[in-house]
């Protein structure tokens, strides 16, 4: 009954991070208009992430502190999974949609079926819970190391093409896009 108790914690746990990461990105960090924002929200995702690690590693001892730091890491991979996916959908052509998504929806199976099989192999071989949590920080901090200097260097979604032009209005101080013509959509 304890078992079952806890697993219904952690899954809560997991739960509320799903739910706040998009709450925290949609208000705190992404800009409907740039997708560079939504790259930008997939790195905040992964430094989230790396802190769930770390702090699952370094509090082994403790359930509460575990589900907090769960909490922490899903919050993180919800700001991934979701933000990564809207720039999918916003950088990818119609005719191609449907099979990028598909394509993305299938990799990120087969990574988590290779994940769990990897990390059962390294339980199996006495590998501990804190050396595995320590093993998926290093990973999650390659990968936010990686993703930063990408971003910073202004690739992927952070390339200008993608991302239009703003200008000050003077008389009320308000940055408003550039628009083509009298059109609605900005100008690219």
């Amino acid at each position: 009954a304890e078992s079952s108790r806890r697993m219904g914690v952690l899954y809560s746990a997991i739960g509320a991070g799903c739910l706040m990461g998009p709450i925290v990105s949609n208000t705190t960090i992404v800009h409907g208009k740039k997708p560079k924002t939504l790259q930008l929200a997939v790195i905040v995702g992964m430094a989230f992430m790396t802190l769930g690690w770390l702090g699952i590693a370094s509090h082994t001892h403790s359930f509460k502190l575990i589900c907090a730091f769960t909490m922490v890491r899903t919050l993180g991979t919800a700001m991934i999974w979701i933000n990564s996916t809207l720039l999918l959908q916003n950088l990818t052509t119609s005719e191609f949609l449907g099979r990028m998504l598909g394509l993305e929806a299938m990799l990120a199976r087969l990574g988590e079926t290779f994940i769990a099989f990897v990390a059962g192999r390294l339980q199996d071989k006495g590998f501990s819970h804190q050396q595995l949590s320590y093993l998926a920080a290093a990973i999650a901090v390659s990968f936010l190391n990686l993703w930063s200097f990408y971003h910073i260097r202004g690739n992927g979604a952070a390339k200008a093409k993608f991302n239009p032009p703003f200008q000050r209005e003077e008389k009320d101080d308000i940055e408003k896009p550039i628009l083509a013509d009298d059109s609605t959509e900005p100008a690219m």
